[in-house]
């Protein structure tokens, strides 16, 4: 009687030993679906950041493109002006030095009368 009860306490032991594993792997299953979860609705979160900053790198870009467009006008514009400065400069100065050149002519031409 003593080894069949030593025996059957040993027994429920292993039983009890089983139940104890096979809960320890139920709750490390269900550990493991939860962070499981967890990381998906991280991930989502993550998503929809990225799509934020996506979102705003297109603006960024389209703002970028715009400012450099305008840019280049104002630079054609620039030198456009320049051109002309420097033609009205170019005329001036073939006027001024037509005139001189009347004025000595004129200047002379008197002396020689003199």
């Amino acid at each position: 009687i003593k080894t069949l009860k030593e025996e059957l306490r040993k027994k429920e032991w292993l039983i009890q030993r089983e139940r104890e594993k096979g809960q320890a792997r139920t709750n490390a299953y269900l550990d493991c679906l939860r962070n499981l979860t967890e990381t998906k609705k991280e991930m989502k979160i993550c998503k929809k950041k990225v799509e934020v900053l996506q979102e705003g790198n297109a603006a960024l870009k389209e703002m970028w493109n715009e400012l450099t467009s305008e840019k280049n006008k104002l630079e054609d514009e620039v030198q456009q002006k320049d051109e002309i400065i420097q033609r009205e400069t170019k005329k001036k100065e073939v006027r001024t030095y037509a005139y001189i050149t009347f004025f000595l002519y004129v200047k002379f031409s008197s002396l020689r009368e003199e």
